[in-house]
């Protein structure tokens, strides 16, 4: 499988997010590459914290002077292949289930999600059910039980239904493809399987009070989708709160990262999920693949 290189575009702004990835050339000597766009308030310890690599190696990997970053600033993630004295650490054998990922193996194991790609040469985040994974000796055995959690149901919506999409989501659609014509762009087909996984992720957000693209139940957008049988070469993200659609449109169109996502021309297919909730009134899900 070619690496892929997923972007993550962050625009500032509490109520509105995207992301996007594509095809990419990996940094010699690395495995995943994931290009972050520096927040406001971020520093590289907070960075490193929130994707499980150190300082230095945020440092070498994008070629710093200095640890002086500024907000938009693009920092390279990149999880780096493990070393041959690495290898000879004794290891156990970790066979993944149905839901896994390795934000969830890592946190259920003690360990983290670069000790689990080092380890395994692993050239995507994407796993497979009966997949083998070596982790750290102890591991599997000292790993803390964890209630198991039945999947959230897709969220009921009483709305009149256009092809199984809710009436805001159908508007939502039409607003999207409208602005696609308006570019000369060909217009989105409507997924239901996408849907109904956009709708998950609305539902998510609003049950764990959180506005992310990495969901601490279903890991990155791009984990979420290969979790639920959705295949892409290219696939993005944006994520909206407000209270009508109207006005989600109006801010993602107003920012240039989700935008190109709408206007994206390697997209074919949209999923669109709308939930009721939240302290915006209502939760946005867009996910594009091609």
């Amino acid at each position: 499988m070619k690496n892929r290189k997923l972007a993550l575009i962050l625009v500032l702004g509490l109520l509105v997010t995207s992301l996007f990835g594509f095809a990419g050339t990996s940094f010699a000597g690395w495995n995943i590459n994931v290009t972050t766009y520096v927040q406001p308030g971020d520093t590289l310890k907070l960075i490193s914290d929130r994707y499980g690599v150190s300082v230095d190696e945020l440092i070498q990997a994008n070629n710093l002077k200095s640890t002086m970053i500024y907000a938009g600033q693009p920092i390279v993630i990149a999880h780096k292949t493990a070393t041959q004295s690495e290898q000879t650490v004794s290891y156990q054998k970790y066979t993944v289930k149905s839901g896994d990922t390795l934000y969830i193996i890592a946190k259920k194991l003690g360990t983290t999600v670069n000790k689990l790609v080092s380890i395994n040469n692993l050239k995507t985040y994407s796993l497979n059910v009966g997949q083998v994974l070596y982790v750290p000796a102890g591991a599997a055995n000292q790993a803390v039980q964890v209630p198991s959690q039945a999947q959230p149901a897709a969220p009921t919506n009483t709305t009149a239904t256009v092809n199984g999409m809710t009436a805001d989501e159908q508007q939502m659609l039409s607003l999207v493809n409208q602005e696609r014509a308006k570019a000369g762009l060909k217009a989105l087909q409507a997924d239901m399987n996408i849907v109904k996984v956009a709708r998950l992720k609305a539902k998510d957000m609003i049950n764990l009070n959180y506005f992310d693209h990495n969901s601490p139940t279903y890991g990155s957008p791009f984990d979420m989708m290969k979790q639920f049988g959705i295949s892409y070469g290219y696939a993005g993200e944006n994520l909206a709160g407000a209270s009508t659609v109207q006005s989600a449109h109006t801010n993602l169109m107003n920012s240039s990262g989700h935008r190109a996502n709408i206007l994206g021309a390697n997209y074919n297919k949209v999923g669109i999920g709308i939930v009721d909730g939240g302290k915006y009134g209502k939760m946005f899900v867009q996910m594009f693949t091609d």
